[in-house]
């Protein structure tokens, strides 16, 4: 594939992801789409660490907690 139409298809690729609604995000990420993933962590990275610092009063473990967070989402999916 020329590098152009490749390029093309990445495009056409990430902004149907960044169209589809949450549900669909979390289906993707289900069934092994790391792209999908990452795009739900950063649809939700602020209310996460937000509600964890609101929660917690410590950035670190915030941060921390929300790491942890992520990392058993992404592993119940």
């Amino acid at each position: 594939m020329h590098p152009l139409n490749q390029f093309k298809s990445i495009l056409l690729y990430y902004n149907t992801l960044l169209e589809l609604d949450d549900i669909s995000l979390v289906t993707l990420a289900k069934y092994n789409k790391d792209k999908a993933f990452i795009l739900l962590i950063h649809a939700y990275y602020k209310k996460v660490f937000n509600t964890c610092i609101n929660l917690l009063r410590n950035k670190e473990d915030a941060e921390d907690v929300t790491q942890e967070f992520y990392h058993r989402l992404f592993w119940f999916l």
